[in-house]
């Protein structure tokens, strides 16, 4: 039983995306913090900084595959069966539809990388993620003036976001 709750916890908290379970992996950082660039040497520069500095964070497909399985759970999947009955006992069927169809579209975005949406909404899961997303898809595809502004606009709001 004590397993059954914490699988349903864990799911919960998987799609609150909180920062210590996010759904962004950072490549330069995973490198900066196992010791790549410790000696400056070998550290390909590029305009004063290392070259990879800008490669893109990806999404970590475990935690989206775990999120899609909390969403999508029926019967079969005991787990996360009971963190969607969960959801069911607290929300009427409109509003659980309304709720999982919202939920599927936040990780579509997070998936393909667009994002649409105001940073002022607090109450929009998996926003920060989304959006530093979308900055690395806009440096991708050479917009870098998007990519700018919308990277000043996260800075200026990190800490609202939890970044």
């Amino acid at each position: 039983m004590n397993r059954t709750i914490l699988l349903c916890l864990t799911g919960l908290s998987l799609l609150a995306g909180t920062a210590w379970s996010g759904p962004l992996f950072d490549p330069f950082l995973e490198r900066f913090q196992v010791g790549t660039y410790d000696d400056p040497a070998d550290i390909e520069l590029e305009q004063g900084f290392p070259a990879d500095l800008l490669d893109p964070a990806r999404v970590d497909t475990v935690w989206i595959s775990a999120a899609r399985r909390v969403l999508s759970a029926r019967g079969a999947d005991a787990d996360c069966f009971l963190s969607r009955r969960l959801l069911e006992q607290h929300l009427d069927e409109s509003a659980l539809t309304a709720w999982l169809a919202r939920m599927d579209r936040v990780l579509n975005q997070l998936e393909t990388g667009s994002f649409q949406g105001a940073l002022a909404q607090d109450t929009d899961p998996l926003l920060a993620e989304r959006a530093t997303r979308a900055v690395f898809n806009h440096l991708a595809a050479g917009r870098v003036m998007q990519a700018a502004a919308l990277a000043i606009r996260l800075r200026d709001m990190g800490r609202d976001l939890g970044l």
